[in-house]
Protein backbone atom coordinates (compact mmCIF):
# COMPACT_ATOMS: atom_id res chain seq x y z
CA UNK A 1 0.00 0.00 0.00
CA UNK A 2 1.23 3.51 -0.80
CA UNK A 3 1.06 6.73 1.19
CA UNK A 4 1.13 10.36 0.11
CA UNK A 5 4.73 11.24 -0.79
CA UNK A 6 4.03 14.82 0.31
CA UNK A 7 2.72 13.95 3.76
CA UNK A 8 5.54 11.50 4.40
CA UNK A 9 7.82 14.55 4.62
CA UNK A 10 5.98 15.88 7.69
CA UNK A 11 8.13 15.78 10.82
CA UNK A 12 6.73 14.74 14.23
CA UNK A 13 6.29 17.33 16.98
CA UNK A 14 9.50 17.49 19.01
CA UNK A 15 7.70 18.54 22.20
CA UNK A 16 4.98 15.88 21.92
CA UNK A 17 7.54 13.18 21.13
CA UNK A 18 9.32 13.95 24.39
CA UNK A 19 6.57 15.17 26.68
CA UNK A 20 3.78 12.75 25.77
CA UNK A 21 5.73 9.53 26.01
CA UNK A 22 3.67 6.75 27.54
CA UNK A 23 5.92 6.77 30.61
CA UNK A 24 6.69 10.53 30.63
CA UNK A 25 5.09 10.84 34.08
CA UNK A 26 7.99 8.85 35.51
CA UNK A 27 10.50 11.59 34.67
CA UNK A 28 10.99 15.32 35.28
CA UNK A 29 8.78 16.35 32.38
CA UNK A 30 9.66 19.88 31.25
CA UNK A 31 8.93 19.14 27.59
CA UNK A 32 5.17 19.42 27.15
CA UNK A 33 3.20 22.65 27.58
CA UNK A 34 0.54 21.49 30.03
CA UNK A 35 -0.14 23.44 33.20
CA UNK A 36 0.22 21.43 36.42
CA UNK A 37 -2.36 23.62 38.19
CA UNK A 38 -5.88 22.43 38.96
CA UNK A 39 -8.54 24.15 36.80
CA UNK A 40 -11.18 26.46 38.30
CA UNK A 41 -13.62 24.65 40.59
CA UNK A 42 -16.56 25.76 38.44
CA UNK A 43 -15.28 23.55 35.60
CA UNK A 44 -15.97 20.39 37.61
CA UNK A 45 -19.48 21.53 38.48
CA UNK A 46 -20.22 22.36 34.84
CA UNK A 47 -18.92 18.96 33.71
CA UNK A 48 -21.21 17.26 36.24
CA UNK A 49 -24.17 19.39 35.20
CA UNK A 50 -23.55 18.62 31.54
CA UNK A 51 -23.32 14.90 32.32
CA UNK A 52 -26.72 14.93 33.98
CA UNK A 53 -28.26 15.99 30.65
CA UNK A 54 -27.53 12.44 29.47
CA UNK A 55 -26.96 13.33 25.81
CA UNK A 56 -24.14 14.64 23.61
CA UNK A 57 -25.61 16.89 20.92
CA UNK A 58 -24.14 18.61 17.92
CA UNK A 59 -23.92 22.36 18.43
CA UNK A 60 -23.93 25.29 16.02
CA UNK A 61 -20.98 24.91 13.63
CA UNK A 62 -19.19 28.06 14.80
CA UNK A 63 -20.77 28.06 18.26
CA UNK A 64 -24.03 29.55 19.46
CA UNK A 65 -24.30 33.33 19.72
CA UNK A 66 -24.56 32.89 23.51
CA UNK A 67 -21.28 30.94 23.57
CA UNK A 68 -19.48 33.38 21.26
CA UNK A 69 -20.76 36.38 23.22
CA UNK A 70 -19.64 34.90 26.55
CA UNK A 71 -16.23 34.04 25.11
CA UNK A 72 -15.92 37.59 23.78
CA UNK A 73 -16.80 39.07 27.18
CA UNK A 74 -14.32 36.80 28.95
CA UNK A 75 -11.40 36.76 26.49
CA UNK A 76 -11.58 40.19 24.84
CA UNK A 77 -13.07 42.06 27.82
CA UNK A 78 -12.55 45.79 27.13
CA UNK A 79 -12.43 45.34 23.37
CA UNK A 80 -15.46 45.82 21.15
CA UNK A 81 -15.61 42.55 19.22
CA UNK A 82 -18.57 41.56 17.04
CA UNK A 83 -19.63 37.98 17.96
CA UNK A 84 -20.17 37.40 14.22
CA UNK A 85 -16.39 37.76 13.89
CA UNK A 86 -15.77 34.88 16.31
CA UNK A 87 -15.68 31.15 15.59
CA UNK A 88 -15.22 28.40 18.17
CA UNK A 89 -12.88 25.62 17.04
CA UNK A 90 -11.40 22.38 18.33
CA UNK A 91 -8.28 23.95 19.83
CA UNK A 92 -6.08 26.81 18.66
CA UNK A 93 -4.01 24.33 16.66
CA UNK A 94 -7.01 23.50 14.48
CA UNK A 95 -7.82 27.20 14.27
CA UNK A 96 -4.37 27.91 12.83
CA UNK A 97 -4.66 25.01 10.39
CA UNK A 98 -8.12 26.13 9.26
CA UNK A 99 -7.01 29.77 8.80
CA UNK A 100 -4.05 28.70 6.67
CA UNK A 101 -6.37 26.44 4.68
CA UNK A 102 -8.56 29.45 3.99
CA UNK A 103 -5.66 31.65 2.82
CA UNK A 104 -3.02 29.58 1.05
CA UNK A 105 -2.79 28.25 -2.47
CA UNK A 106 -0.11 25.64 -3.32
CA UNK A 107 3.32 27.26 -3.39
CA UNK A 108 2.34 30.34 -1.37
CA UNK A 109 4.84 31.64 1.19
CA UNK A 110 4.31 32.25 4.91
CA UNK A 111 6.67 34.34 7.06
CA UNK A 112 7.67 32.82 10.39
CA UNK A 113 9.49 34.79 13.09
CA UNK A 114 12.19 32.84 14.91
CA UNK A 115 11.68 31.46 17.47
CA UNK A 116 8.35 30.26 16.12
CA UNK A 117 6.05 27.62 17.55
CA UNK A 118 7.34 24.31 16.26
CA UNK A 119 4.16 23.17 14.45
CA UNK A 120 3.96 26.16 12.10
CA UNK A 121 6.29 24.83 9.36
CA UNK A 122 4.47 21.48 9.24
CA UNK A 123 1.05 23.17 9.17
CA UNK A 124 2.23 25.27 6.23
CA UNK A 125 3.63 22.23 4.47
CA UNK A 126 0.32 20.40 4.97
CA UNK A 127 -1.27 23.21 2.90
CA UNK A 128 1.46 22.84 0.25
CA UNK A 129 2.87 26.20 1.27
CA UNK A 130 6.45 27.28 1.92
CA UNK A 131 7.97 28.83 5.04
CA UNK A 132 10.16 31.95 4.91
CA UNK A 133 12.07 32.92 8.06
CA UNK A 134 12.39 36.40 9.56
CA UNK A 135 15.42 36.00 11.79
CA UNK A 136 16.16 38.21 14.81
CA UNK A 137 19.22 39.78 16.33
CA UNK A 138 19.84 38.28 19.79
CA UNK A 139 21.30 40.68 22.37
CA UNK A 140 23.64 39.72 25.19
CA UNK A 141 20.94 40.62 27.73
CA UNK A 142 18.58 37.98 26.29
CA UNK A 143 16.32 40.28 24.27
CA UNK A 144 15.67 39.88 20.56
CA UNK A 145 15.07 42.53 17.89
CA UNK A 146 13.57 42.23 14.41
CA UNK A 147 14.56 44.46 11.51
CA UNK A 148 11.69 45.94 9.49
CA UNK A 149 14.13 46.34 6.59
CA UNK A 150 14.60 42.57 6.62
CA UNK A 151 10.81 42.09 6.61
CA UNK A 152 10.41 44.45 3.66
CA UNK A 153 13.08 42.52 1.75
CA UNK A 154 11.18 39.27 2.38
CA UNK A 155 7.91 40.83 1.28
CA UNK A 156 9.37 42.31 -1.88
CA UNK A 157 11.17 39.11 -2.93
CA UNK A 158 8.80 36.35 -1.79
CA UNK A 159 5.41 38.12 -1.83
CA UNK A 160 4.11 35.96 1.07
CA UNK A 161 0.38 35.64 1.73
CA UNK A 162 0.62 35.72 5.53
CA UNK A 163 2.90 36.26 8.52
CA UNK A 164 2.34 34.40 11.80
CA UNK A 165 3.15 36.32 14.98
CA UNK A 166 3.13 34.26 18.18
CA UNK A 167 2.42 36.74 20.99
CA UNK A 168 3.24 35.99 23.79
CA UNK A 169 5.86 33.80 22.26
CA UNK A 170 6.19 30.07 22.73
CA UNK A 171 9.01 29.02 23.36
CA UNK A 172 10.55 32.17 24.88
CA UNK A 173 7.72 33.92 26.77
CA UNK A 174 8.64 37.16 24.98
CA UNK A 175 5.85 39.75 24.58
CA UNK A 176 5.74 41.92 21.46
CA UNK A 177 4.45 45.47 22.22
CA UNK A 178 1.37 46.74 20.46
CA UNK A 179 3.31 49.39 18.55
CA UNK A 180 5.41 46.60 16.99
CA UNK A 181 2.34 44.48 16.12
CA UNK A 182 0.54 47.46 14.56
CA UNK A 183 3.62 48.29 12.48
CA UNK A 184 3.85 44.72 11.20
CA UNK A 185 0.13 44.73 10.30
CA UNK A 186 0.51 48.06 8.50
CA UNK A 187 3.46 46.85 6.42
CA UNK A 188 1.69 43.60 5.54
CA UNK A 189 -1.42 45.52 4.49
CA UNK A 190 0.66 47.36 1.89
CA UNK A 191 1.52 43.98 0.33
CA UNK A 192 -2.03 42.59 0.60
CA UNK A 193 -0.85 40.04 3.17
CA UNK A 194 -2.55 38.69 6.30
CA UNK A 195 -1.27 38.83 9.87
CA UNK A 196 -2.19 35.84 12.02
CA UNK A 197 -1.69 36.56 15.73
CA UNK A 198 -1.37 33.35 17.73
CA UNK A 199 -2.33 34.60 21.21
CA UNK A 200 -2.73 31.31 23.08
CA UNK A 201 -0.89 32.69 26.14
CA UNK A 202 -2.42 36.19 26.14
CA UNK A 203 -3.81 35.73 29.66
CA UNK A 204 -0.68 34.24 31.23
CA UNK A 205 1.00 37.64 31.62
CA UNK A 206 3.45 38.40 34.43
CA UNK A 207 2.10 41.97 34.55
CA UNK A 208 -1.56 42.84 33.99
CA UNK A 209 -0.41 46.22 32.64
CA UNK A 210 0.64 44.35 29.50
CA UNK A 211 -2.98 43.49 28.63
CA UNK A 212 -3.13 46.63 26.50
CA UNK A 213 -0.81 44.92 24.01
CA UNK A 214 -3.67 42.75 22.73
CA UNK A 215 -6.00 45.37 21.31
CA UNK A 216 -4.65 45.30 17.74
CA UNK A 217 -7.30 44.90 15.07
CA UNK A 218 -7.54 45.48 11.35
CA UNK A 219 -8.88 44.19 8.05
CA UNK A 220 -5.89 41.90 7.60
CA UNK A 221 -5.60 40.63 11.21
CA UNK A 222 -6.71 37.16 12.33
CA UNK A 223 -6.47 36.38 16.05
CA UNK A 224 -6.35 32.78 17.22
CA UNK A 225 -6.24 31.59 20.81
CA UNK A 226 -7.10 28.89 23.29
CA UNK A 227 -9.74 29.28 25.97
CA UNK A 228 -9.11 25.81 27.41
CA UNK A 229 -5.36 26.37 27.73
CA UNK A 230 -5.96 29.45 29.87
CA UNK A 231 -8.01 27.44 32.38
CA UNK A 232 -5.57 24.48 32.49
CA UNK A 233 -7.98 22.21 30.56
CA UNK A 234 -6.18 21.76 27.22
CA UNK A 235 -7.94 18.45 26.67
CA UNK A 236 -11.23 20.31 26.22
CA UNK A 237 -9.84 21.49 22.85
CA UNK A 238 -11.65 24.83 22.97
CA UNK A 239 -10.05 27.45 20.76
CA UNK A 240 -11.29 30.50 18.88
CA UNK A 241 -10.67 32.47 15.71
CA UNK A 242 -11.45 36.19 15.59
CA UNK A 243 -11.41 38.06 12.30
CA UNK A 244 -13.67 40.09 10.04
CA UNK A 245 -17.11 38.38 9.82
CA UNK A 246 -16.86 37.52 6.11
CA UNK A 247 -13.63 35.58 6.69
CA UNK A 248 -15.19 33.76 9.66
CA UNK A 249 -18.18 32.82 7.48
CA UNK A 250 -15.76 31.44 4.87
CA UNK A 251 -13.91 29.32 7.44
CA UNK A 252 -17.18 28.15 9.00
CA UNK A 253 -18.35 26.87 5.62
CA UNK A 254 -15.17 24.78 5.27
CA UNK A 255 -15.31 23.51 8.83
CA UNK A 256 -18.88 22.28 8.39
CA UNK A 257 -17.50 19.68 5.97
CA UNK A 258 -14.52 18.68 8.12
CA UNK A 259 -15.11 18.84 11.88
CA UNK A 260 -18.78 19.93 12.09
CA UNK A 261 -18.44 21.75 15.44
CA UNK A 262 -16.71 21.74 18.82
CA UNK A 263 -17.77 19.16 21.41
CA UNK A 264 -21.02 19.62 23.28
CA UNK A 265 -19.15 19.64 26.60
CA UNK A 266 -16.72 22.37 25.53
CA UNK A 267 -19.62 24.40 24.15
CA UNK A 268 -21.61 24.03 27.37
CA UNK A 269 -18.63 25.20 29.44
CA UNK A 270 -18.02 28.35 27.39
CA UNK A 271 -21.72 29.19 27.39
CA UNK A 272 -21.86 29.00 31.19
CA UNK A 273 -18.45 29.83 32.66
CA UNK A 274 -18.51 32.86 34.92
CA UNK A 275 -16.30 35.76 33.81
CA UNK A 276 -15.12 36.51 37.36
CA UNK A 277 -14.12 32.86 37.84
CA UNK A 278 -11.98 33.13 34.72
CA UNK A 279 -10.39 36.47 35.64
CA UNK A 280 -9.60 35.32 39.18
CA UNK A 281 -8.05 32.15 37.82
CA UNK A 282 -5.75 33.81 35.30
CA UNK A 283 -4.50 36.18 38.02
CA UNK A 284 -3.80 33.22 40.30
CA UNK A 285 -2.05 31.14 37.63
CA UNK A 286 -0.05 34.07 36.22
CA UNK A 287 1.33 34.88 39.66
CA UNK A 288 2.46 31.28 40.13
CA UNK A 289 4.21 31.07 36.77
CA UNK A 290 5.81 34.49 37.27
CA UNK A 291 7.16 33.30 40.62
CA UNK A 292 8.56 30.17 39.00
CA UNK A 293 10.15 32.27 36.27
CA UNK A 294 11.84 34.36 38.97
CA UNK A 295 13.08 31.15 40.62
CA UNK A 296 14.57 30.07 37.30
CA UNK A 297 16.30 33.44 36.83
CA UNK A 298 17.73 33.29 40.36
CA UNK A 299 19.04 29.75 39.81
CA UNK A 300 20.68 30.59 36.48
CA UNK A 301 22.19 33.89 37.64
CA UNK A 302 25.95 33.66 37.67
CA UNK A 303 26.00 30.35 35.76
CA UNK A 304 27.02 29.73 32.17
CA UNK A 305 23.37 29.38 31.21
CA UNK A 306 21.65 32.40 29.68
CA UNK A 307 18.01 32.68 28.65
CA UNK A 308 15.78 34.85 26.53
CA UNK A 309 13.80 37.42 28.48
CA UNK A 310 10.19 36.38 29.00
CA UNK A 311 7.15 38.30 30.23
CA UNK A 312 4.42 35.67 29.90
CA UNK A 313 3.50 31.97 29.56
CA UNK A 314 5.16 29.07 31.38
CA UNK A 315 8.14 28.58 29.06
CA UNK A 316 11.80 29.51 29.06
CA UNK A 317 14.38 29.23 26.29
CA UNK A 318 17.83 28.53 27.73
CA UNK A 319 21.07 29.06 25.80
CA UNK A 320 23.46 26.08 25.70
CA UNK A 321 25.83 27.67 23.18
CA UNK A 322 28.76 27.56 25.65
CA UNK A 323 28.57 23.77 25.43
CA UNK A 324 29.39 21.44 22.56
CA UNK A 325 26.84 19.99 20.12
CA UNK A 326 23.89 22.30 20.78
CA UNK A 327 20.41 21.92 22.18
CA UNK A 328 19.51 18.52 20.75
CA UNK A 329 22.59 16.87 22.23
CA UNK A 330 21.94 18.68 25.52
CA UNK A 331 18.38 17.28 25.68
CA UNK A 332 19.64 13.76 25.11
CA UNK A 333 22.26 14.16 27.83
CA UNK A 334 19.79 15.74 30.27
CA UNK A 335 17.58 12.70 29.89
CA UNK A 336 20.41 10.16 30.00
CA UNK A 337 22.06 11.68 33.09
CA UNK A 338 19.18 13.20 35.05
CA UNK A 339 15.94 11.87 33.50
CA UNK A 340 14.91 15.44 32.57
CA UNK A 341 12.65 15.75 29.51
CA UNK A 342 13.09 18.99 27.53
CA UNK A 343 12.67 20.18 23.93
CA UNK A 344 15.59 21.09 21.59
CA UNK A 345 15.55 24.75 20.58
CA UNK A 346 16.23 23.89 16.94
CA UNK A 347 12.57 22.81 16.67
CA UNK A 348 11.71 26.52 17.05
CA UNK A 349 14.04 27.81 14.35
CA UNK A 350 17.61 27.42 13.13
CA UNK A 351 18.70 30.54 15.03
CA UNK A 352 17.97 28.71 18.30
CA UNK A 353 19.57 25.32 17.65
CA UNK A 354 21.89 25.91 20.64
CA UNK A 355 18.92 26.45 22.97
CA UNK A 356 16.65 24.21 25.02
CA UNK A 357 13.03 24.95 25.89
CA UNK A 358 11.79 24.03 29.35
CA UNK A 359 8.27 24.30 30.79
CA UNK A 360 7.87 25.83 34.24
CA UNK A 361 5.11 23.37 35.03
CA UNK A 362 6.45 21.82 38.22
CA UNK A 363 6.35 23.17 41.78
CA UNK A 364 9.07 25.63 42.78
CA UNK A 365 11.08 23.29 44.99
CA UNK A 366 11.22 20.63 42.29
CA UNK A 367 12.09 23.28 39.70
CA UNK A 368 14.99 24.49 41.89
CA UNK A 369 16.28 20.93 42.22
CA UNK A 370 16.09 20.34 38.47
CA UNK A 371 17.85 23.60 37.64
CA UNK A 372 20.54 23.03 40.27
CA UNK A 373 21.11 19.58 38.79
CA UNK A 374 21.46 21.18 35.39
CA UNK A 375 23.96 23.76 36.61
CA UNK A 376 26.04 21.31 38.65
CA UNK A 377 26.33 18.94 35.69
CA UNK A 378 27.33 21.63 33.19
CA UNK A 379 30.92 20.41 33.02
CA UNK A 380 29.66 17.18 31.45
CA UNK A 381 28.11 18.95 28.47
Amino acid sequence: MQYSSHFQKIKPSASMQAGLLEDAHLYSNLAIGVSDLAPPAQIESLVRKFGRQNYLPYVASKGSRKARTNLSNIIFRNEEIDPEGIMLVNGAKWGLHLALMGILNPGDHVVLMEPYWLSYPEMISLQYGQSVFWKPEISLDGTIQFSFDALLEILEKQRPKVLILNNPNNPSGMLFPRVFVDKVAEILQQFDAWLIIDEVYKDLLFSRADEKEFYSSGENIIRIGSFSKSIACPGLRLGYIQAKPEFIAFLDKMNQHIQTCITGLSHFIIENLDKKVYLDYILYSSEIFHSRYSVMEACLKGSKFKHLKGMASFYALIDFSSFANGGEAACKKLFADSKILATPGGAYGQSFSDYVRICLTVEEEKLKNILNTLILSHENF
